[in-house]
Protein backbone atom coordinates (compact mmCIF):
# COMPACT_ATOMS: atom_id res chain seq x y z
CA UNK A 1 0.00 0.00 0.00
CA UNK A 2 3.07 2.36 0.06
CA UNK A 3 3.50 2.84 3.81
CA UNK A 4 6.27 1.98 5.85
CA UNK A 5 5.24 2.07 9.28
CA UNK A 6 2.33 -0.10 10.66
CA UNK A 7 0.81 -1.23 13.98
CA UNK A 8 -0.98 -4.26 14.71
CA UNK A 9 -3.60 -5.64 17.44
CA UNK A 10 -4.56 -8.99 17.13
CA UNK A 11 -7.81 -10.47 17.58
CA UNK A 12 -9.31 -10.86 20.73
CA UNK A 13 -11.81 -13.40 21.25
CA UNK A 14 -14.34 -12.86 18.59
CA UNK A 15 -13.40 -9.45 18.41
CA UNK A 16 -11.29 -8.60 14.74
CA UNK A 17 -7.96 -7.33 15.01
CA UNK A 18 -7.05 -3.67 13.68
CA UNK A 19 -4.33 -2.34 11.23
CA UNK A 20 -3.10 0.66 11.38
CA UNK A 21 -0.75 1.90 8.74
CA UNK A 22 0.91 5.22 8.01
CA UNK A 23 3.72 7.34 6.14
CA UNK A 24 6.66 7.87 8.85
CA UNK A 25 7.64 10.90 6.17
CA UNK A 26 3.71 12.53 6.33
CA UNK A 27 3.30 11.78 10.19
CA UNK A 28 5.49 10.83 13.24
CA UNK A 29 3.36 8.71 15.62
CA UNK A 30 4.73 7.70 19.02
CA UNK A 31 3.40 4.67 20.32
CA UNK A 32 2.38 4.73 23.64
CA UNK A 33 1.56 0.69 24.09
CA UNK A 34 0.07 -1.53 22.17
CA UNK A 35 -3.50 -1.80 23.08
CA UNK A 36 -6.29 -0.41 20.51
CA UNK A 37 -6.95 2.92 22.88
CA UNK A 38 -3.25 4.60 22.76
CA UNK A 39 -3.00 8.28 22.13
CA UNK A 40 -0.51 8.88 19.24
CA UNK A 41 0.73 12.12 18.85
CA UNK A 42 1.44 13.50 15.14
CA UNK A 43 2.71 16.75 13.83
CA UNK A 44 0.99 17.97 11.30
CA UNK A 45 3.12 20.70 10.20
CA UNK A 46 3.31 23.73 12.76
CA UNK A 47 0.57 22.58 14.53
CA UNK A 48 0.77 19.38 16.61
CA UNK A 49 -2.51 17.21 17.51
CA UNK A 50 -3.07 14.12 19.47
CA UNK A 51 -4.54 11.21 17.26
CA UNK A 52 -6.26 8.17 19.04
CA UNK A 53 -6.89 5.34 17.46
CA UNK A 54 -9.98 3.66 18.90
CA UNK A 55 -10.64 -0.45 19.46
CA UNK A 56 -13.48 -0.91 22.33
CA UNK A 57 -13.38 -4.40 24.13
CA UNK A 58 -16.51 -6.06 22.82
CA UNK A 59 -17.80 -6.82 26.08
CA UNK A 60 -19.30 -4.03 28.29
CA UNK A 61 -16.82 -4.54 31.71
CA UNK A 62 -13.81 -4.76 29.82
CA UNK A 63 -14.94 -1.41 28.22
CA UNK A 64 -14.98 0.53 30.97
CA UNK A 65 -11.09 0.36 30.87
CA UNK A 66 -11.41 2.72 27.26
CA UNK A 67 -13.72 5.22 29.14
CA UNK A 68 -11.06 5.48 31.79
CA UNK A 69 -8.14 5.97 29.43
CA UNK A 70 -9.49 8.77 27.64
CA UNK A 71 -10.58 10.49 30.70
CA UNK A 72 -7.04 10.27 31.83
CA UNK A 73 -5.95 11.60 28.29
CA UNK A 74 -7.98 14.01 28.38
CA UNK A 75 -6.57 15.76 31.31
CA UNK A 76 -3.36 15.29 30.16
CA UNK A 77 -3.84 16.83 26.90
CA UNK A 78 -1.81 20.61 25.73
CA UNK A 79 -2.67 20.20 22.00
CA UNK A 80 -6.12 19.35 19.72
CA UNK A 81 -7.36 15.93 20.32
CA UNK A 82 -9.08 13.93 17.55
CA UNK A 83 -10.01 10.07 17.86
CA UNK A 84 -11.52 7.68 15.50
CA UNK A 85 -12.21 4.05 15.58
CA UNK A 86 -14.66 0.99 16.83
CA UNK A 87 -15.90 2.07 19.90
CA UNK A 88 -18.20 -1.18 20.47
CA UNK A 89 -21.04 1.13 21.56
CA UNK A 90 -23.63 3.19 20.47
CA UNK A 91 -24.87 6.95 22.02
CA UNK A 92 -28.62 6.71 21.06
CA UNK A 93 -31.45 4.80 19.93
CA UNK A 94 -31.13 5.98 16.58
CA UNK A 95 -27.99 4.27 15.79
CA UNK A 96 -29.73 1.14 16.14
CA UNK A 97 -31.74 -0.90 13.78
CA UNK A 98 -32.77 -4.26 14.24
CA UNK A 99 -31.46 -7.10 16.19
CA UNK A 100 -32.81 -7.20 20.02
CA UNK A 101 -33.96 -3.57 21.52
CA UNK A 102 -31.80 -0.96 22.01
CA UNK A 103 -30.35 -0.71 25.74
CA UNK A 104 -30.23 2.97 27.20
CA UNK A 105 -28.21 1.59 30.23
CA UNK A 106 -25.49 0.16 27.96
CA UNK A 107 -25.16 3.24 26.73
CA UNK A 108 -24.68 5.72 29.58
CA UNK A 109 -21.17 4.93 30.16
CA UNK A 110 -20.26 5.99 27.02
CA UNK A 111 -22.54 9.53 27.21
CA UNK A 112 -20.68 9.86 30.70
CA UNK A 113 -17.39 9.84 29.43
CA UNK A 114 -18.26 12.47 26.89
CA UNK A 115 -19.61 14.69 29.39
CA UNK A 116 -16.34 14.36 31.37
CA UNK A 117 -13.80 14.20 28.75
CA UNK A 118 -15.90 17.46 26.79
CA UNK A 119 -15.31 15.49 23.43
CA UNK A 120 -18.05 15.67 20.76
CA UNK A 121 -19.47 13.38 18.12
CA UNK A 122 -18.59 14.88 14.89
CA UNK A 123 -20.66 15.22 12.01
CA UNK A 124 -20.94 12.14 9.49
CA UNK A 125 -21.64 12.06 5.94
CA UNK A 126 -22.86 8.88 3.97
CA UNK A 127 -25.42 5.95 5.23
CA UNK A 128 -26.28 6.17 9.45
CA UNK A 129 -25.08 2.74 10.23
CA UNK A 130 -21.11 1.42 10.73
CA UNK A 131 -21.84 -2.37 11.64
CA UNK A 132 -23.79 -4.51 10.33
CA UNK A 133 -24.42 -8.59 11.60
CA UNK A 134 -27.87 -10.21 9.90
CA UNK A 135 -30.57 -8.51 9.85
CA UNK A 136 -28.80 -5.30 12.86
CA UNK A 137 -27.13 -2.47 12.12
CA UNK A 138 -25.47 -0.31 14.57
CA UNK A 139 -23.50 3.15 14.10
CA UNK A 140 -20.18 1.35 16.61
CA UNK A 141 -17.51 3.57 14.74
CA UNK A 142 -17.67 7.43 15.03
CA UNK A 143 -14.80 10.30 15.33
CA UNK A 144 -14.71 12.42 18.52
CA UNK A 145 -13.09 15.57 19.00
CA UNK A 146 -12.55 18.21 22.16
CA UNK A 147 -12.88 22.16 22.21
CA UNK A 148 -9.51 22.76 20.37
CA UNK A 149 -9.74 20.47 18.04
CA UNK A 150 -13.07 21.56 16.29
CA UNK A 151 -11.42 25.04 16.75
CA UNK A 152 -8.60 24.26 14.53
CA UNK A 153 -10.46 22.30 12.26
CA UNK A 154 -13.78 23.44 11.79
CA UNK A 155 -14.95 21.90 9.18
CA UNK A 156 -13.65 18.63 9.88
CA UNK A 157 -16.01 15.67 8.88
CA UNK A 158 -16.32 11.67 8.62
CA UNK A 159 -17.55 9.91 5.70
CA UNK A 160 -18.53 6.12 6.40
CA UNK A 161 -17.37 4.52 3.21
CA UNK A 162 -18.70 1.32 1.70
CA UNK A 163 -18.10 -1.91 3.40
CA UNK A 164 -15.66 -4.58 1.39
CA UNK A 165 -15.15 -7.79 2.33
CA UNK A 166 -16.03 -6.74 6.51
CA UNK A 167 -18.83 -6.08 8.70
CA UNK A 168 -17.60 -2.65 9.84
CA UNK A 169 -17.83 0.60 7.25
CA UNK A 170 -14.30 2.23 6.94
CA UNK A 171 -14.32 5.86 7.80
CA UNK A 172 -12.80 8.81 6.04
CA UNK A 173 -11.58 11.92 7.83
CA UNK A 174 -11.63 15.31 6.33
CA UNK A 175 -10.07 18.25 7.85
CA UNK A 176 -11.59 20.30 5.17
CA UNK A 177 -14.38 21.18 3.33
CA UNK A 178 -14.56 19.04 0.23
CA UNK A 179 -14.13 20.09 -3.22
CA UNK A 180 -16.92 20.53 -5.29
CA UNK A 181 -17.24 17.56 -8.15
CA UNK A 182 -15.49 18.38 -11.55
CA UNK A 183 -18.65 19.18 -14.32
CA UNK A 184 -20.94 21.19 -15.47
CA UNK A 185 -22.77 24.08 -12.98
CA UNK A 186 -26.17 23.12 -12.70
CA UNK A 187 -28.78 25.53 -15.13
CA UNK A 188 -29.95 28.48 -13.15
CA UNK A 189 -33.04 30.81 -14.84
CA UNK A 190 -32.22 34.23 -13.88
CA UNK A 191 -35.34 36.78 -13.76
CA UNK A 192 -33.42 39.47 -15.55
CA UNK A 193 -34.09 37.74 -19.02
CA UNK A 194 -37.79 37.75 -18.19
CA UNK A 195 -36.75 41.70 -19.59
CA UNK A 196 -34.85 41.41 -22.27
CA UNK A 197 -35.96 42.27 -25.74
CA UNK A 198 -35.05 39.38 -27.58
CA UNK A 199 -35.79 36.70 -24.98
CA UNK A 200 -39.41 35.11 -26.52
CA UNK A 201 -37.45 34.71 -29.33
CA UNK A 202 -34.40 33.12 -28.16
CA UNK A 203 -36.53 31.06 -26.00
CA UNK A 204 -39.25 30.00 -29.23
CA UNK A 205 -36.33 29.20 -30.98
CA UNK A 206 -34.53 27.17 -28.50
CA UNK A 207 -37.22 25.11 -27.69
CA UNK A 208 -37.59 24.21 -31.10
CA UNK A 209 -34.04 22.58 -31.38
CA UNK A 210 -35.21 19.74 -28.73
CA UNK A 211 -37.55 16.76 -28.83
CA UNK A 212 -38.44 16.51 -25.46
CA UNK A 213 -38.55 18.57 -22.58
CA UNK A 214 -34.73 18.00 -21.49
CA UNK A 215 -32.86 18.15 -24.91
CA UNK A 216 -35.45 21.93 -24.95
CA UNK A 217 -34.11 23.04 -21.88
CA UNK A 218 -30.24 22.32 -22.46
CA UNK A 219 -30.19 23.98 -25.95
CA UNK A 220 -31.84 27.30 -24.35
CA UNK A 221 -29.54 26.70 -21.44
CA UNK A 222 -26.55 27.16 -24.41
CA UNK A 223 -28.27 29.46 -26.14
CA UNK A 224 -29.22 31.53 -23.24
CA UNK A 225 -25.17 31.55 -22.07
CA UNK A 226 -24.17 33.03 -25.44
Amino acid sequence: MGMDKSLVVDVDGFSGGIWLLWEDLVVQITEKDRTPNAPCPSPAGDSPFLFTIVYGHPALIQRRGLWESLRSTAEEVDMAWLLAGDFKSMLSSSEKFGGVPFDASRVREFQDCLLDTGLVDLEFVGLPFTWFHGGTKERLDRGLADLDWTTQFPDTTVRHLLRVRSDHRPLLIRTCPELPSPGPRPFKFLASWLTHQEFPEVLKKSWAKGSDLISSARAFSRDAAH
